[in-house]
């Protein structure tokens, strides 16, 4: 699917942090060590996934539905983000750092999403979207299950991938090639991890909310998708 044009809500270390120091250090590092689908985007948990607004004003009715809750979910009294150090996870092929207490900013999106829906916005783009009264499927990862087709998919918000690789990027001199990253592979990101993420640059961290447009989407690794930020909220500022 082309996400060209779409639009995604991340929750981000907000800039200047020790936490988004020491990522965009583990994600240099790892670049050169084992290039992998990460590097294509900023560090981030995903809030929901990608979504199209449909219409000339879509993405303007999104972001001032989002400032409309954000007092009740965001600026009053939405728990800090809490992350915890890097493990590996979903059958030893990522690299991740758990996060917990985003349920918050879940339930805005939810809220969100309903006032749009009553307001006549049309989503388009990924059609698959969890149920805002769906019981959240078991694991640290979101399933099919719950799904309904609102539009506007709201993820779980508990990991921040460090290295992973899907199965739809053609690797530099490999066109068309589908590779995936090695039990060694993902081992020695995740030593690396340990190494340059401590607990003191976890114990700390301050996170943004954002609203994105994806600009251009990349295929190729090494090429990183093309953002551009619509909106920002800051937690416990």
């Amino acid at each position: 699917m082309a996400l060209d044009g779409q639009l995604i809500v991340y929750l981000v270390p907000r800039p200047g942090t020790r936490l988004a120091e020491r990522l965009a250090e583990f994600s240099a590092a790892s670049a050169g060590e084992c290039p992998n689908e990460a590097h294509l985007y900023p560090p981030h948990v995903s809030l929901t996934g990608f979504f199209a607004a449909a219409g000339a004003s879509g993405a303007d009715a999104v972001a001032d539905e989002l400032d409309a809750g954000a007092d009740a979910h965001v600026h009053a009294g939405a728990q800090q983000a809490a992350v915890r150090g890097p493990l590996v996870a979903k059958n030893n092929a990522v690299v991740l750092l758990p996060v917990d207490h985003t349920a918050p900013l879940l339930e805005w999106l939810r809220a969100c999403r309903t006032r749009l829906v009553a307001r006549g916005v049309v989503f388009d783009g990924d059609a698959a979207a969890v149920s805002a009264t769906a019981t959240p499927p078991a694991g640290p990862f979101e399933t099919s299950a719950g799904r309904s087709d609102a539009g506007m998919r709201i993820k779980r918000g508990d990991h921040l991938s460090l290295a992973y690789l899907g199965h739809h990027l053609r690797l530099p001199g490999r066109d068309g090639a589908m590779l995936g990253l090695s039990p060694d592979q993902i081992q020695r990101l995740h030593k690396l991890a340990v190494a340059m993420i401590t607990d003191d640059d976890t114990r700390d961290a301050r996170w943004d909310v954002v609203l994105l447009r994806m600009d251009r989407q990349s295929m190729h690794l090494g090429v990183p998708h093309a953002f551009t930020e619509l909106r920002r909220w800051s937690l416990g500022a």
